[in-house]
């Protein structure tokens, strides 16, 4: 089998570093809103790619920096009027929408990266505001406003934008307004930039109009954002950084920025590539307009090592489009479970199933399991949760026979994915506490059915295997159709016309009310 990509990356890029070379693995965002699902593809992506490095014997980090020195671009609906005052500046400088914490950037930052060690990724977190305020990026600011002509030509040679004259790469943070998305730097001497706040620069932010100058260096200001991509790079030392597919065209900003680093800052540029869109029920999502499915919310959709194991087997250039209704999770906690099987030698992996023990192992948020856990179908914990969901966990592992941590896991989750609404109405069962009225327009030849099915299950000594033959031979016996048998079992226990399977269903419930219900009395 060839290797799974994270290891034969790692391989090819450790290939020619020398002993004791560090390896950073980088991604950033950011934190202008609620952070949707779509932005956990990268985190868990580039944490695969450090546990391959490591996995290899390598020193290797994970870092991620919340670019918290962007401008304030657009108030989307869920946050309170008063917060368009606040247009154009750093999210930085702009207070939480909600208390407890230090700046709206922190507010959306620190609930996403609560994620992380949830979702098993191990990853250094660090803020570019903090970033420029040590002065470890003057430097290198230093750098761009010493090269401003060159950057510009590069810039209008790789993506078009023409950039003015005597523009510099630089946005300083306006001393009188405090915005940054609407100043232009002018001119440098190399000590200080002036620069105007300008009234019409950009479309969402009004500029006060002042003119000034302004040191560049310990956070006064900001690269633009292809600039200060590159410009980072060195800073931290990153070997490796993937991006969204958007940021990988000819044209785009990844481009860009890599011949800046090359040719600007002399660091060779880092391996990446970009990945596709992480949609959820086909919904295109975007932080900034507020759009799609949270981060957080995802994490309630899926049980952490099943999304990462959604987003390791699917290849990152492919798509990936998650419902989490109807029978997409279903099949995919039943992929999952083979995987596991599979791992373990409880099944045999065919050859189209390549790579399963790394996926398997890279889906993991902790330690592996020394051997195979007790698995229980989805589908199956489903439909336990609804029939026992007044006894609760005690009485479906007593009806099963077996217990552990993982089982109560999946039951929790199942009970929760019912409740949500997300379960498809072929899945959903309520058993009737009373005979459904539906059950005395069944035919003659259904309520002689049902009628040897209530003899069978009360005969002394008769085993589930043995119910589960007669569920086969009745239909023969009274002279209907199977489907006519099935149906008026559901009928009269659910008041619907389909069910479970019949022969996995009946052992779970008691048979003293079953035989009471088949023979129509209640």
């Amino acid at each position: 089998m060839p290797e799974y990509w994270t290891d034969s990356l790692a391989a090819e890029i450790s290939g020619g570093r020398g002993k004791g070379a560090r390896f950073v693995i980088n991604d950033a965002k950011t934190p202008s809103g609620i952070i949707h699902v779509g932005s956990l593809r990268g985190v868990i992506l580039h944490d695969a790619i450090r546990r391959s490095f490591t996995d290899a014997g390598l020193d290797a980090v994970f870092t991620y920096e919340f670019d918290d020195m962007d401008a304030f671009d657009r108030a989307v609906a869920y946050l309170p009027e008063p917060f368009s005052q606040h247009l154009g500046k750093p999210f930085c400088n702009i207070p939480s929408p909600e208390g407890g914490y230090q700046s709206f950037a922190h507010c959306y930052a620190e609930k996403f990266s609560a994620l992380f060690p949830l979702l098993g990724c191990s990853v250094k977190i660090e803020y570019m505001s903090d970033i420029y305020r040590s002065g470890r990026l003057n430097a290198n600011i230093r750098t761009a406003l010493d090269n401003a002509g060159r950057i510009n030509e590069i810039n209008e040679r790789v993506s078009g934008v023409k950039k003015k004259a005597d523009e510099l790469p630089f946005q300083p943070i306006c001393e009188k307004c405090g915005k940054i998305g609407s100043t232009f730097a002018y001119d440098w001497n190399g000590k200080t930039v002036k620069y105007k706040c300008l009234p019409a620069k950009v479309e969402w932010a009004k500029g006060c109009g002042h003119e000034g100058e302004v040191s560049p260096f310990d956070g006064n200001g900001k690269l633009p954002w292809k600039v200060e991509w590159c410009a980072r790079w060195p800073v931290i030392g990153v070997t490796v950084e993937l991006a969204g597919k958007d940021h990988y065209t000819k044209t785009g900003a990844r481009a860009v920025s890599d011949i800046l680093s090359d040719e600007i800052y002399k660091y060779p540029h880092p391996y990446g590539f970009g990945y596709e869109f992480f949609l959820i029920g086909g919904r295109k999502m975007s932080t900034s307009k507020g759009l799609g499915v949270s981060a957080e919310e995802a994490s309630r959709l899926l049980p952490p090592y099943l999304l990462r194991f959604l987003l390791i087997k699917t290849r990152p250039r492919a798509q990936l489009d998650f419902d989490p209704s109807g029978y997409t999770l279903v099949r995919l906690f039943d992929e999952y479970d083979s995987y596991e099987r599979m791992y373990f030698g409880a099944e045999e992996a065919g050859t189209a199933k390549e790579n399963v023990r790394r996926i398997y192992e890279l889906s993991q948020v902790g330690p592996l399991p020394k051997g195979l856990p007790v698995q229980i179908p989805f589908a199956h914990a489903v439909t336990l949760v609804q029939i026992f969901h007044r006894g609760g966990d005690e009485d479906v592992v007593r009806s099963l026979g077996k217990d552990s941590k993982e089982l109560r896991e999946r039951l929790a989750f199942a009970r929760k994915w019912v409740a949500a609404g997300h379960a498809p109405k072929e899945m959903l069962i309520t058993f009737r506490e009373d005979l459904p009225s539906e059950a005395f327009l069944l035919s003659d030849g259904q309520k002689r059915a049902l009628k040897e099915l209530a003899a069978v299950l009360e005969a002394a000594g008769a085993t589930d295997e043995m119910v589960a033959e007669e569920i086969r031979a009745i239909p023969l016996r009274v002279g209907i159709e199977s489907r006519e048998f099935f149906e008026a079992a559901y009928v009269s226990m659910l008041g619907a016309p389909t069910g479970p399977k019949l022969s996995t269903f009946l052992p779970l419930l008691d048979r003293e009310k079953l035989v009471k219900r088949f023979r129509l009395e209640g």
